[in-house]
């Protein structure tokens, strides 16, 4: 598991190619809509005056992290630039005010959540994940912390429903692998198929695909298809 630092560095750089993935999505988009029909105008005002315009934002949205203040995020016309900037500043500085400045309702949610996240990872209180309604945040935060706590399967246990399955999951999937262990794997309850995978392939067996189900013999061969093609691919670099 990556520590909690990494953990928002990562959200951060994803955050910053978002910012300027939409902004230049927005500008093709304004671009072709508008055509012609104000011609003289975008004329006399070249690509150059737009492309100055998404280099602002871009600063405006370092700038927001850098002099640890959100409200240069405000200062971005684009509501949805405006909002991921928003978002990275609350995750790297873990400030809730800043997610209540969010204008898109999912958005604030997912910021929100990723807040609930962090404080439940640095306290390692397992329960607090159960505040988390992202499911992809929930199981990040029950699994980080049942690693951080080596949680056995009878910990996994004495956890409210809600949260107990993922941690029982995780606990299996990691004993299957550990040991090697394919029986394990069919106690998952998901991810089923990528541990067997995963155990057959680690002792380098995978013909031991072969004896489960059509869904673990697919997923072994287009996994193993894949990884094939990925390793060929890297032999000729």
């Amino acid at each position: 598991m990556h520590g909690l630092t990494t953990y928002k560095k990562t959200i951060i750089f994803l955050l910053i190619i978002l910012v300027a993935a939409l902004a230049l999505i927005s500008f093709l988009f304004f671009n072709k809509k508008r055509g012609l029909e104000n011609a003289p105008a975008e004329r006399l005002a070249p690509a150059e005056n737009r492309l100055d315009l998404l280099k602002k934002e871009n600063e405006i949205f370092a700038g927001a992290l850098s002099a640890n203040n959100y409200s240069n995020c405000l200062e971005i016309k684009k509501e949805d630039a405006a909002d991921s900037c928003l978002l990275a500043f609350a995750s790297e500085k873990e400030d809730n005010e800043a997610c209540s400045f969010i204008g898109n309702e999912e958005i604030k949610k997912e910021c929100l959540d990723l807040l609930v996240m962090f404080a439940a990872k640095k306290s390692n209180n397992i329960d607090s994940c159960r505040n988390i309604k992202l499911e992809n945040y929930r199981q990040s935060c029950v699994i980080d912390i049942a690693a951080a706590k080596n949680f056995s399967r009878e910990d996994c246990a004495k956890l409210e429903a809600d949260i107990q399955p993922i941690c029982l999951n995780h606990i299996l999937f990691s004993e299957a692998l550990k040991n090697s262990s394919p029986e394990t794997c069919l106690l998952v309850t998901s991810d089923k198929e990528e541990c067997l995978y995963t155990v057959f392939r680690d002792s380098k067996n995978l013909s031991g695909c072969g004896s489960y189900s059509a869904e673990v013999k697919k997923y072994c061969e287009e996994n193993k298809t894949a990884n094939t093609a990925g390793n060929t691919g890297e032999a000729k670099n």
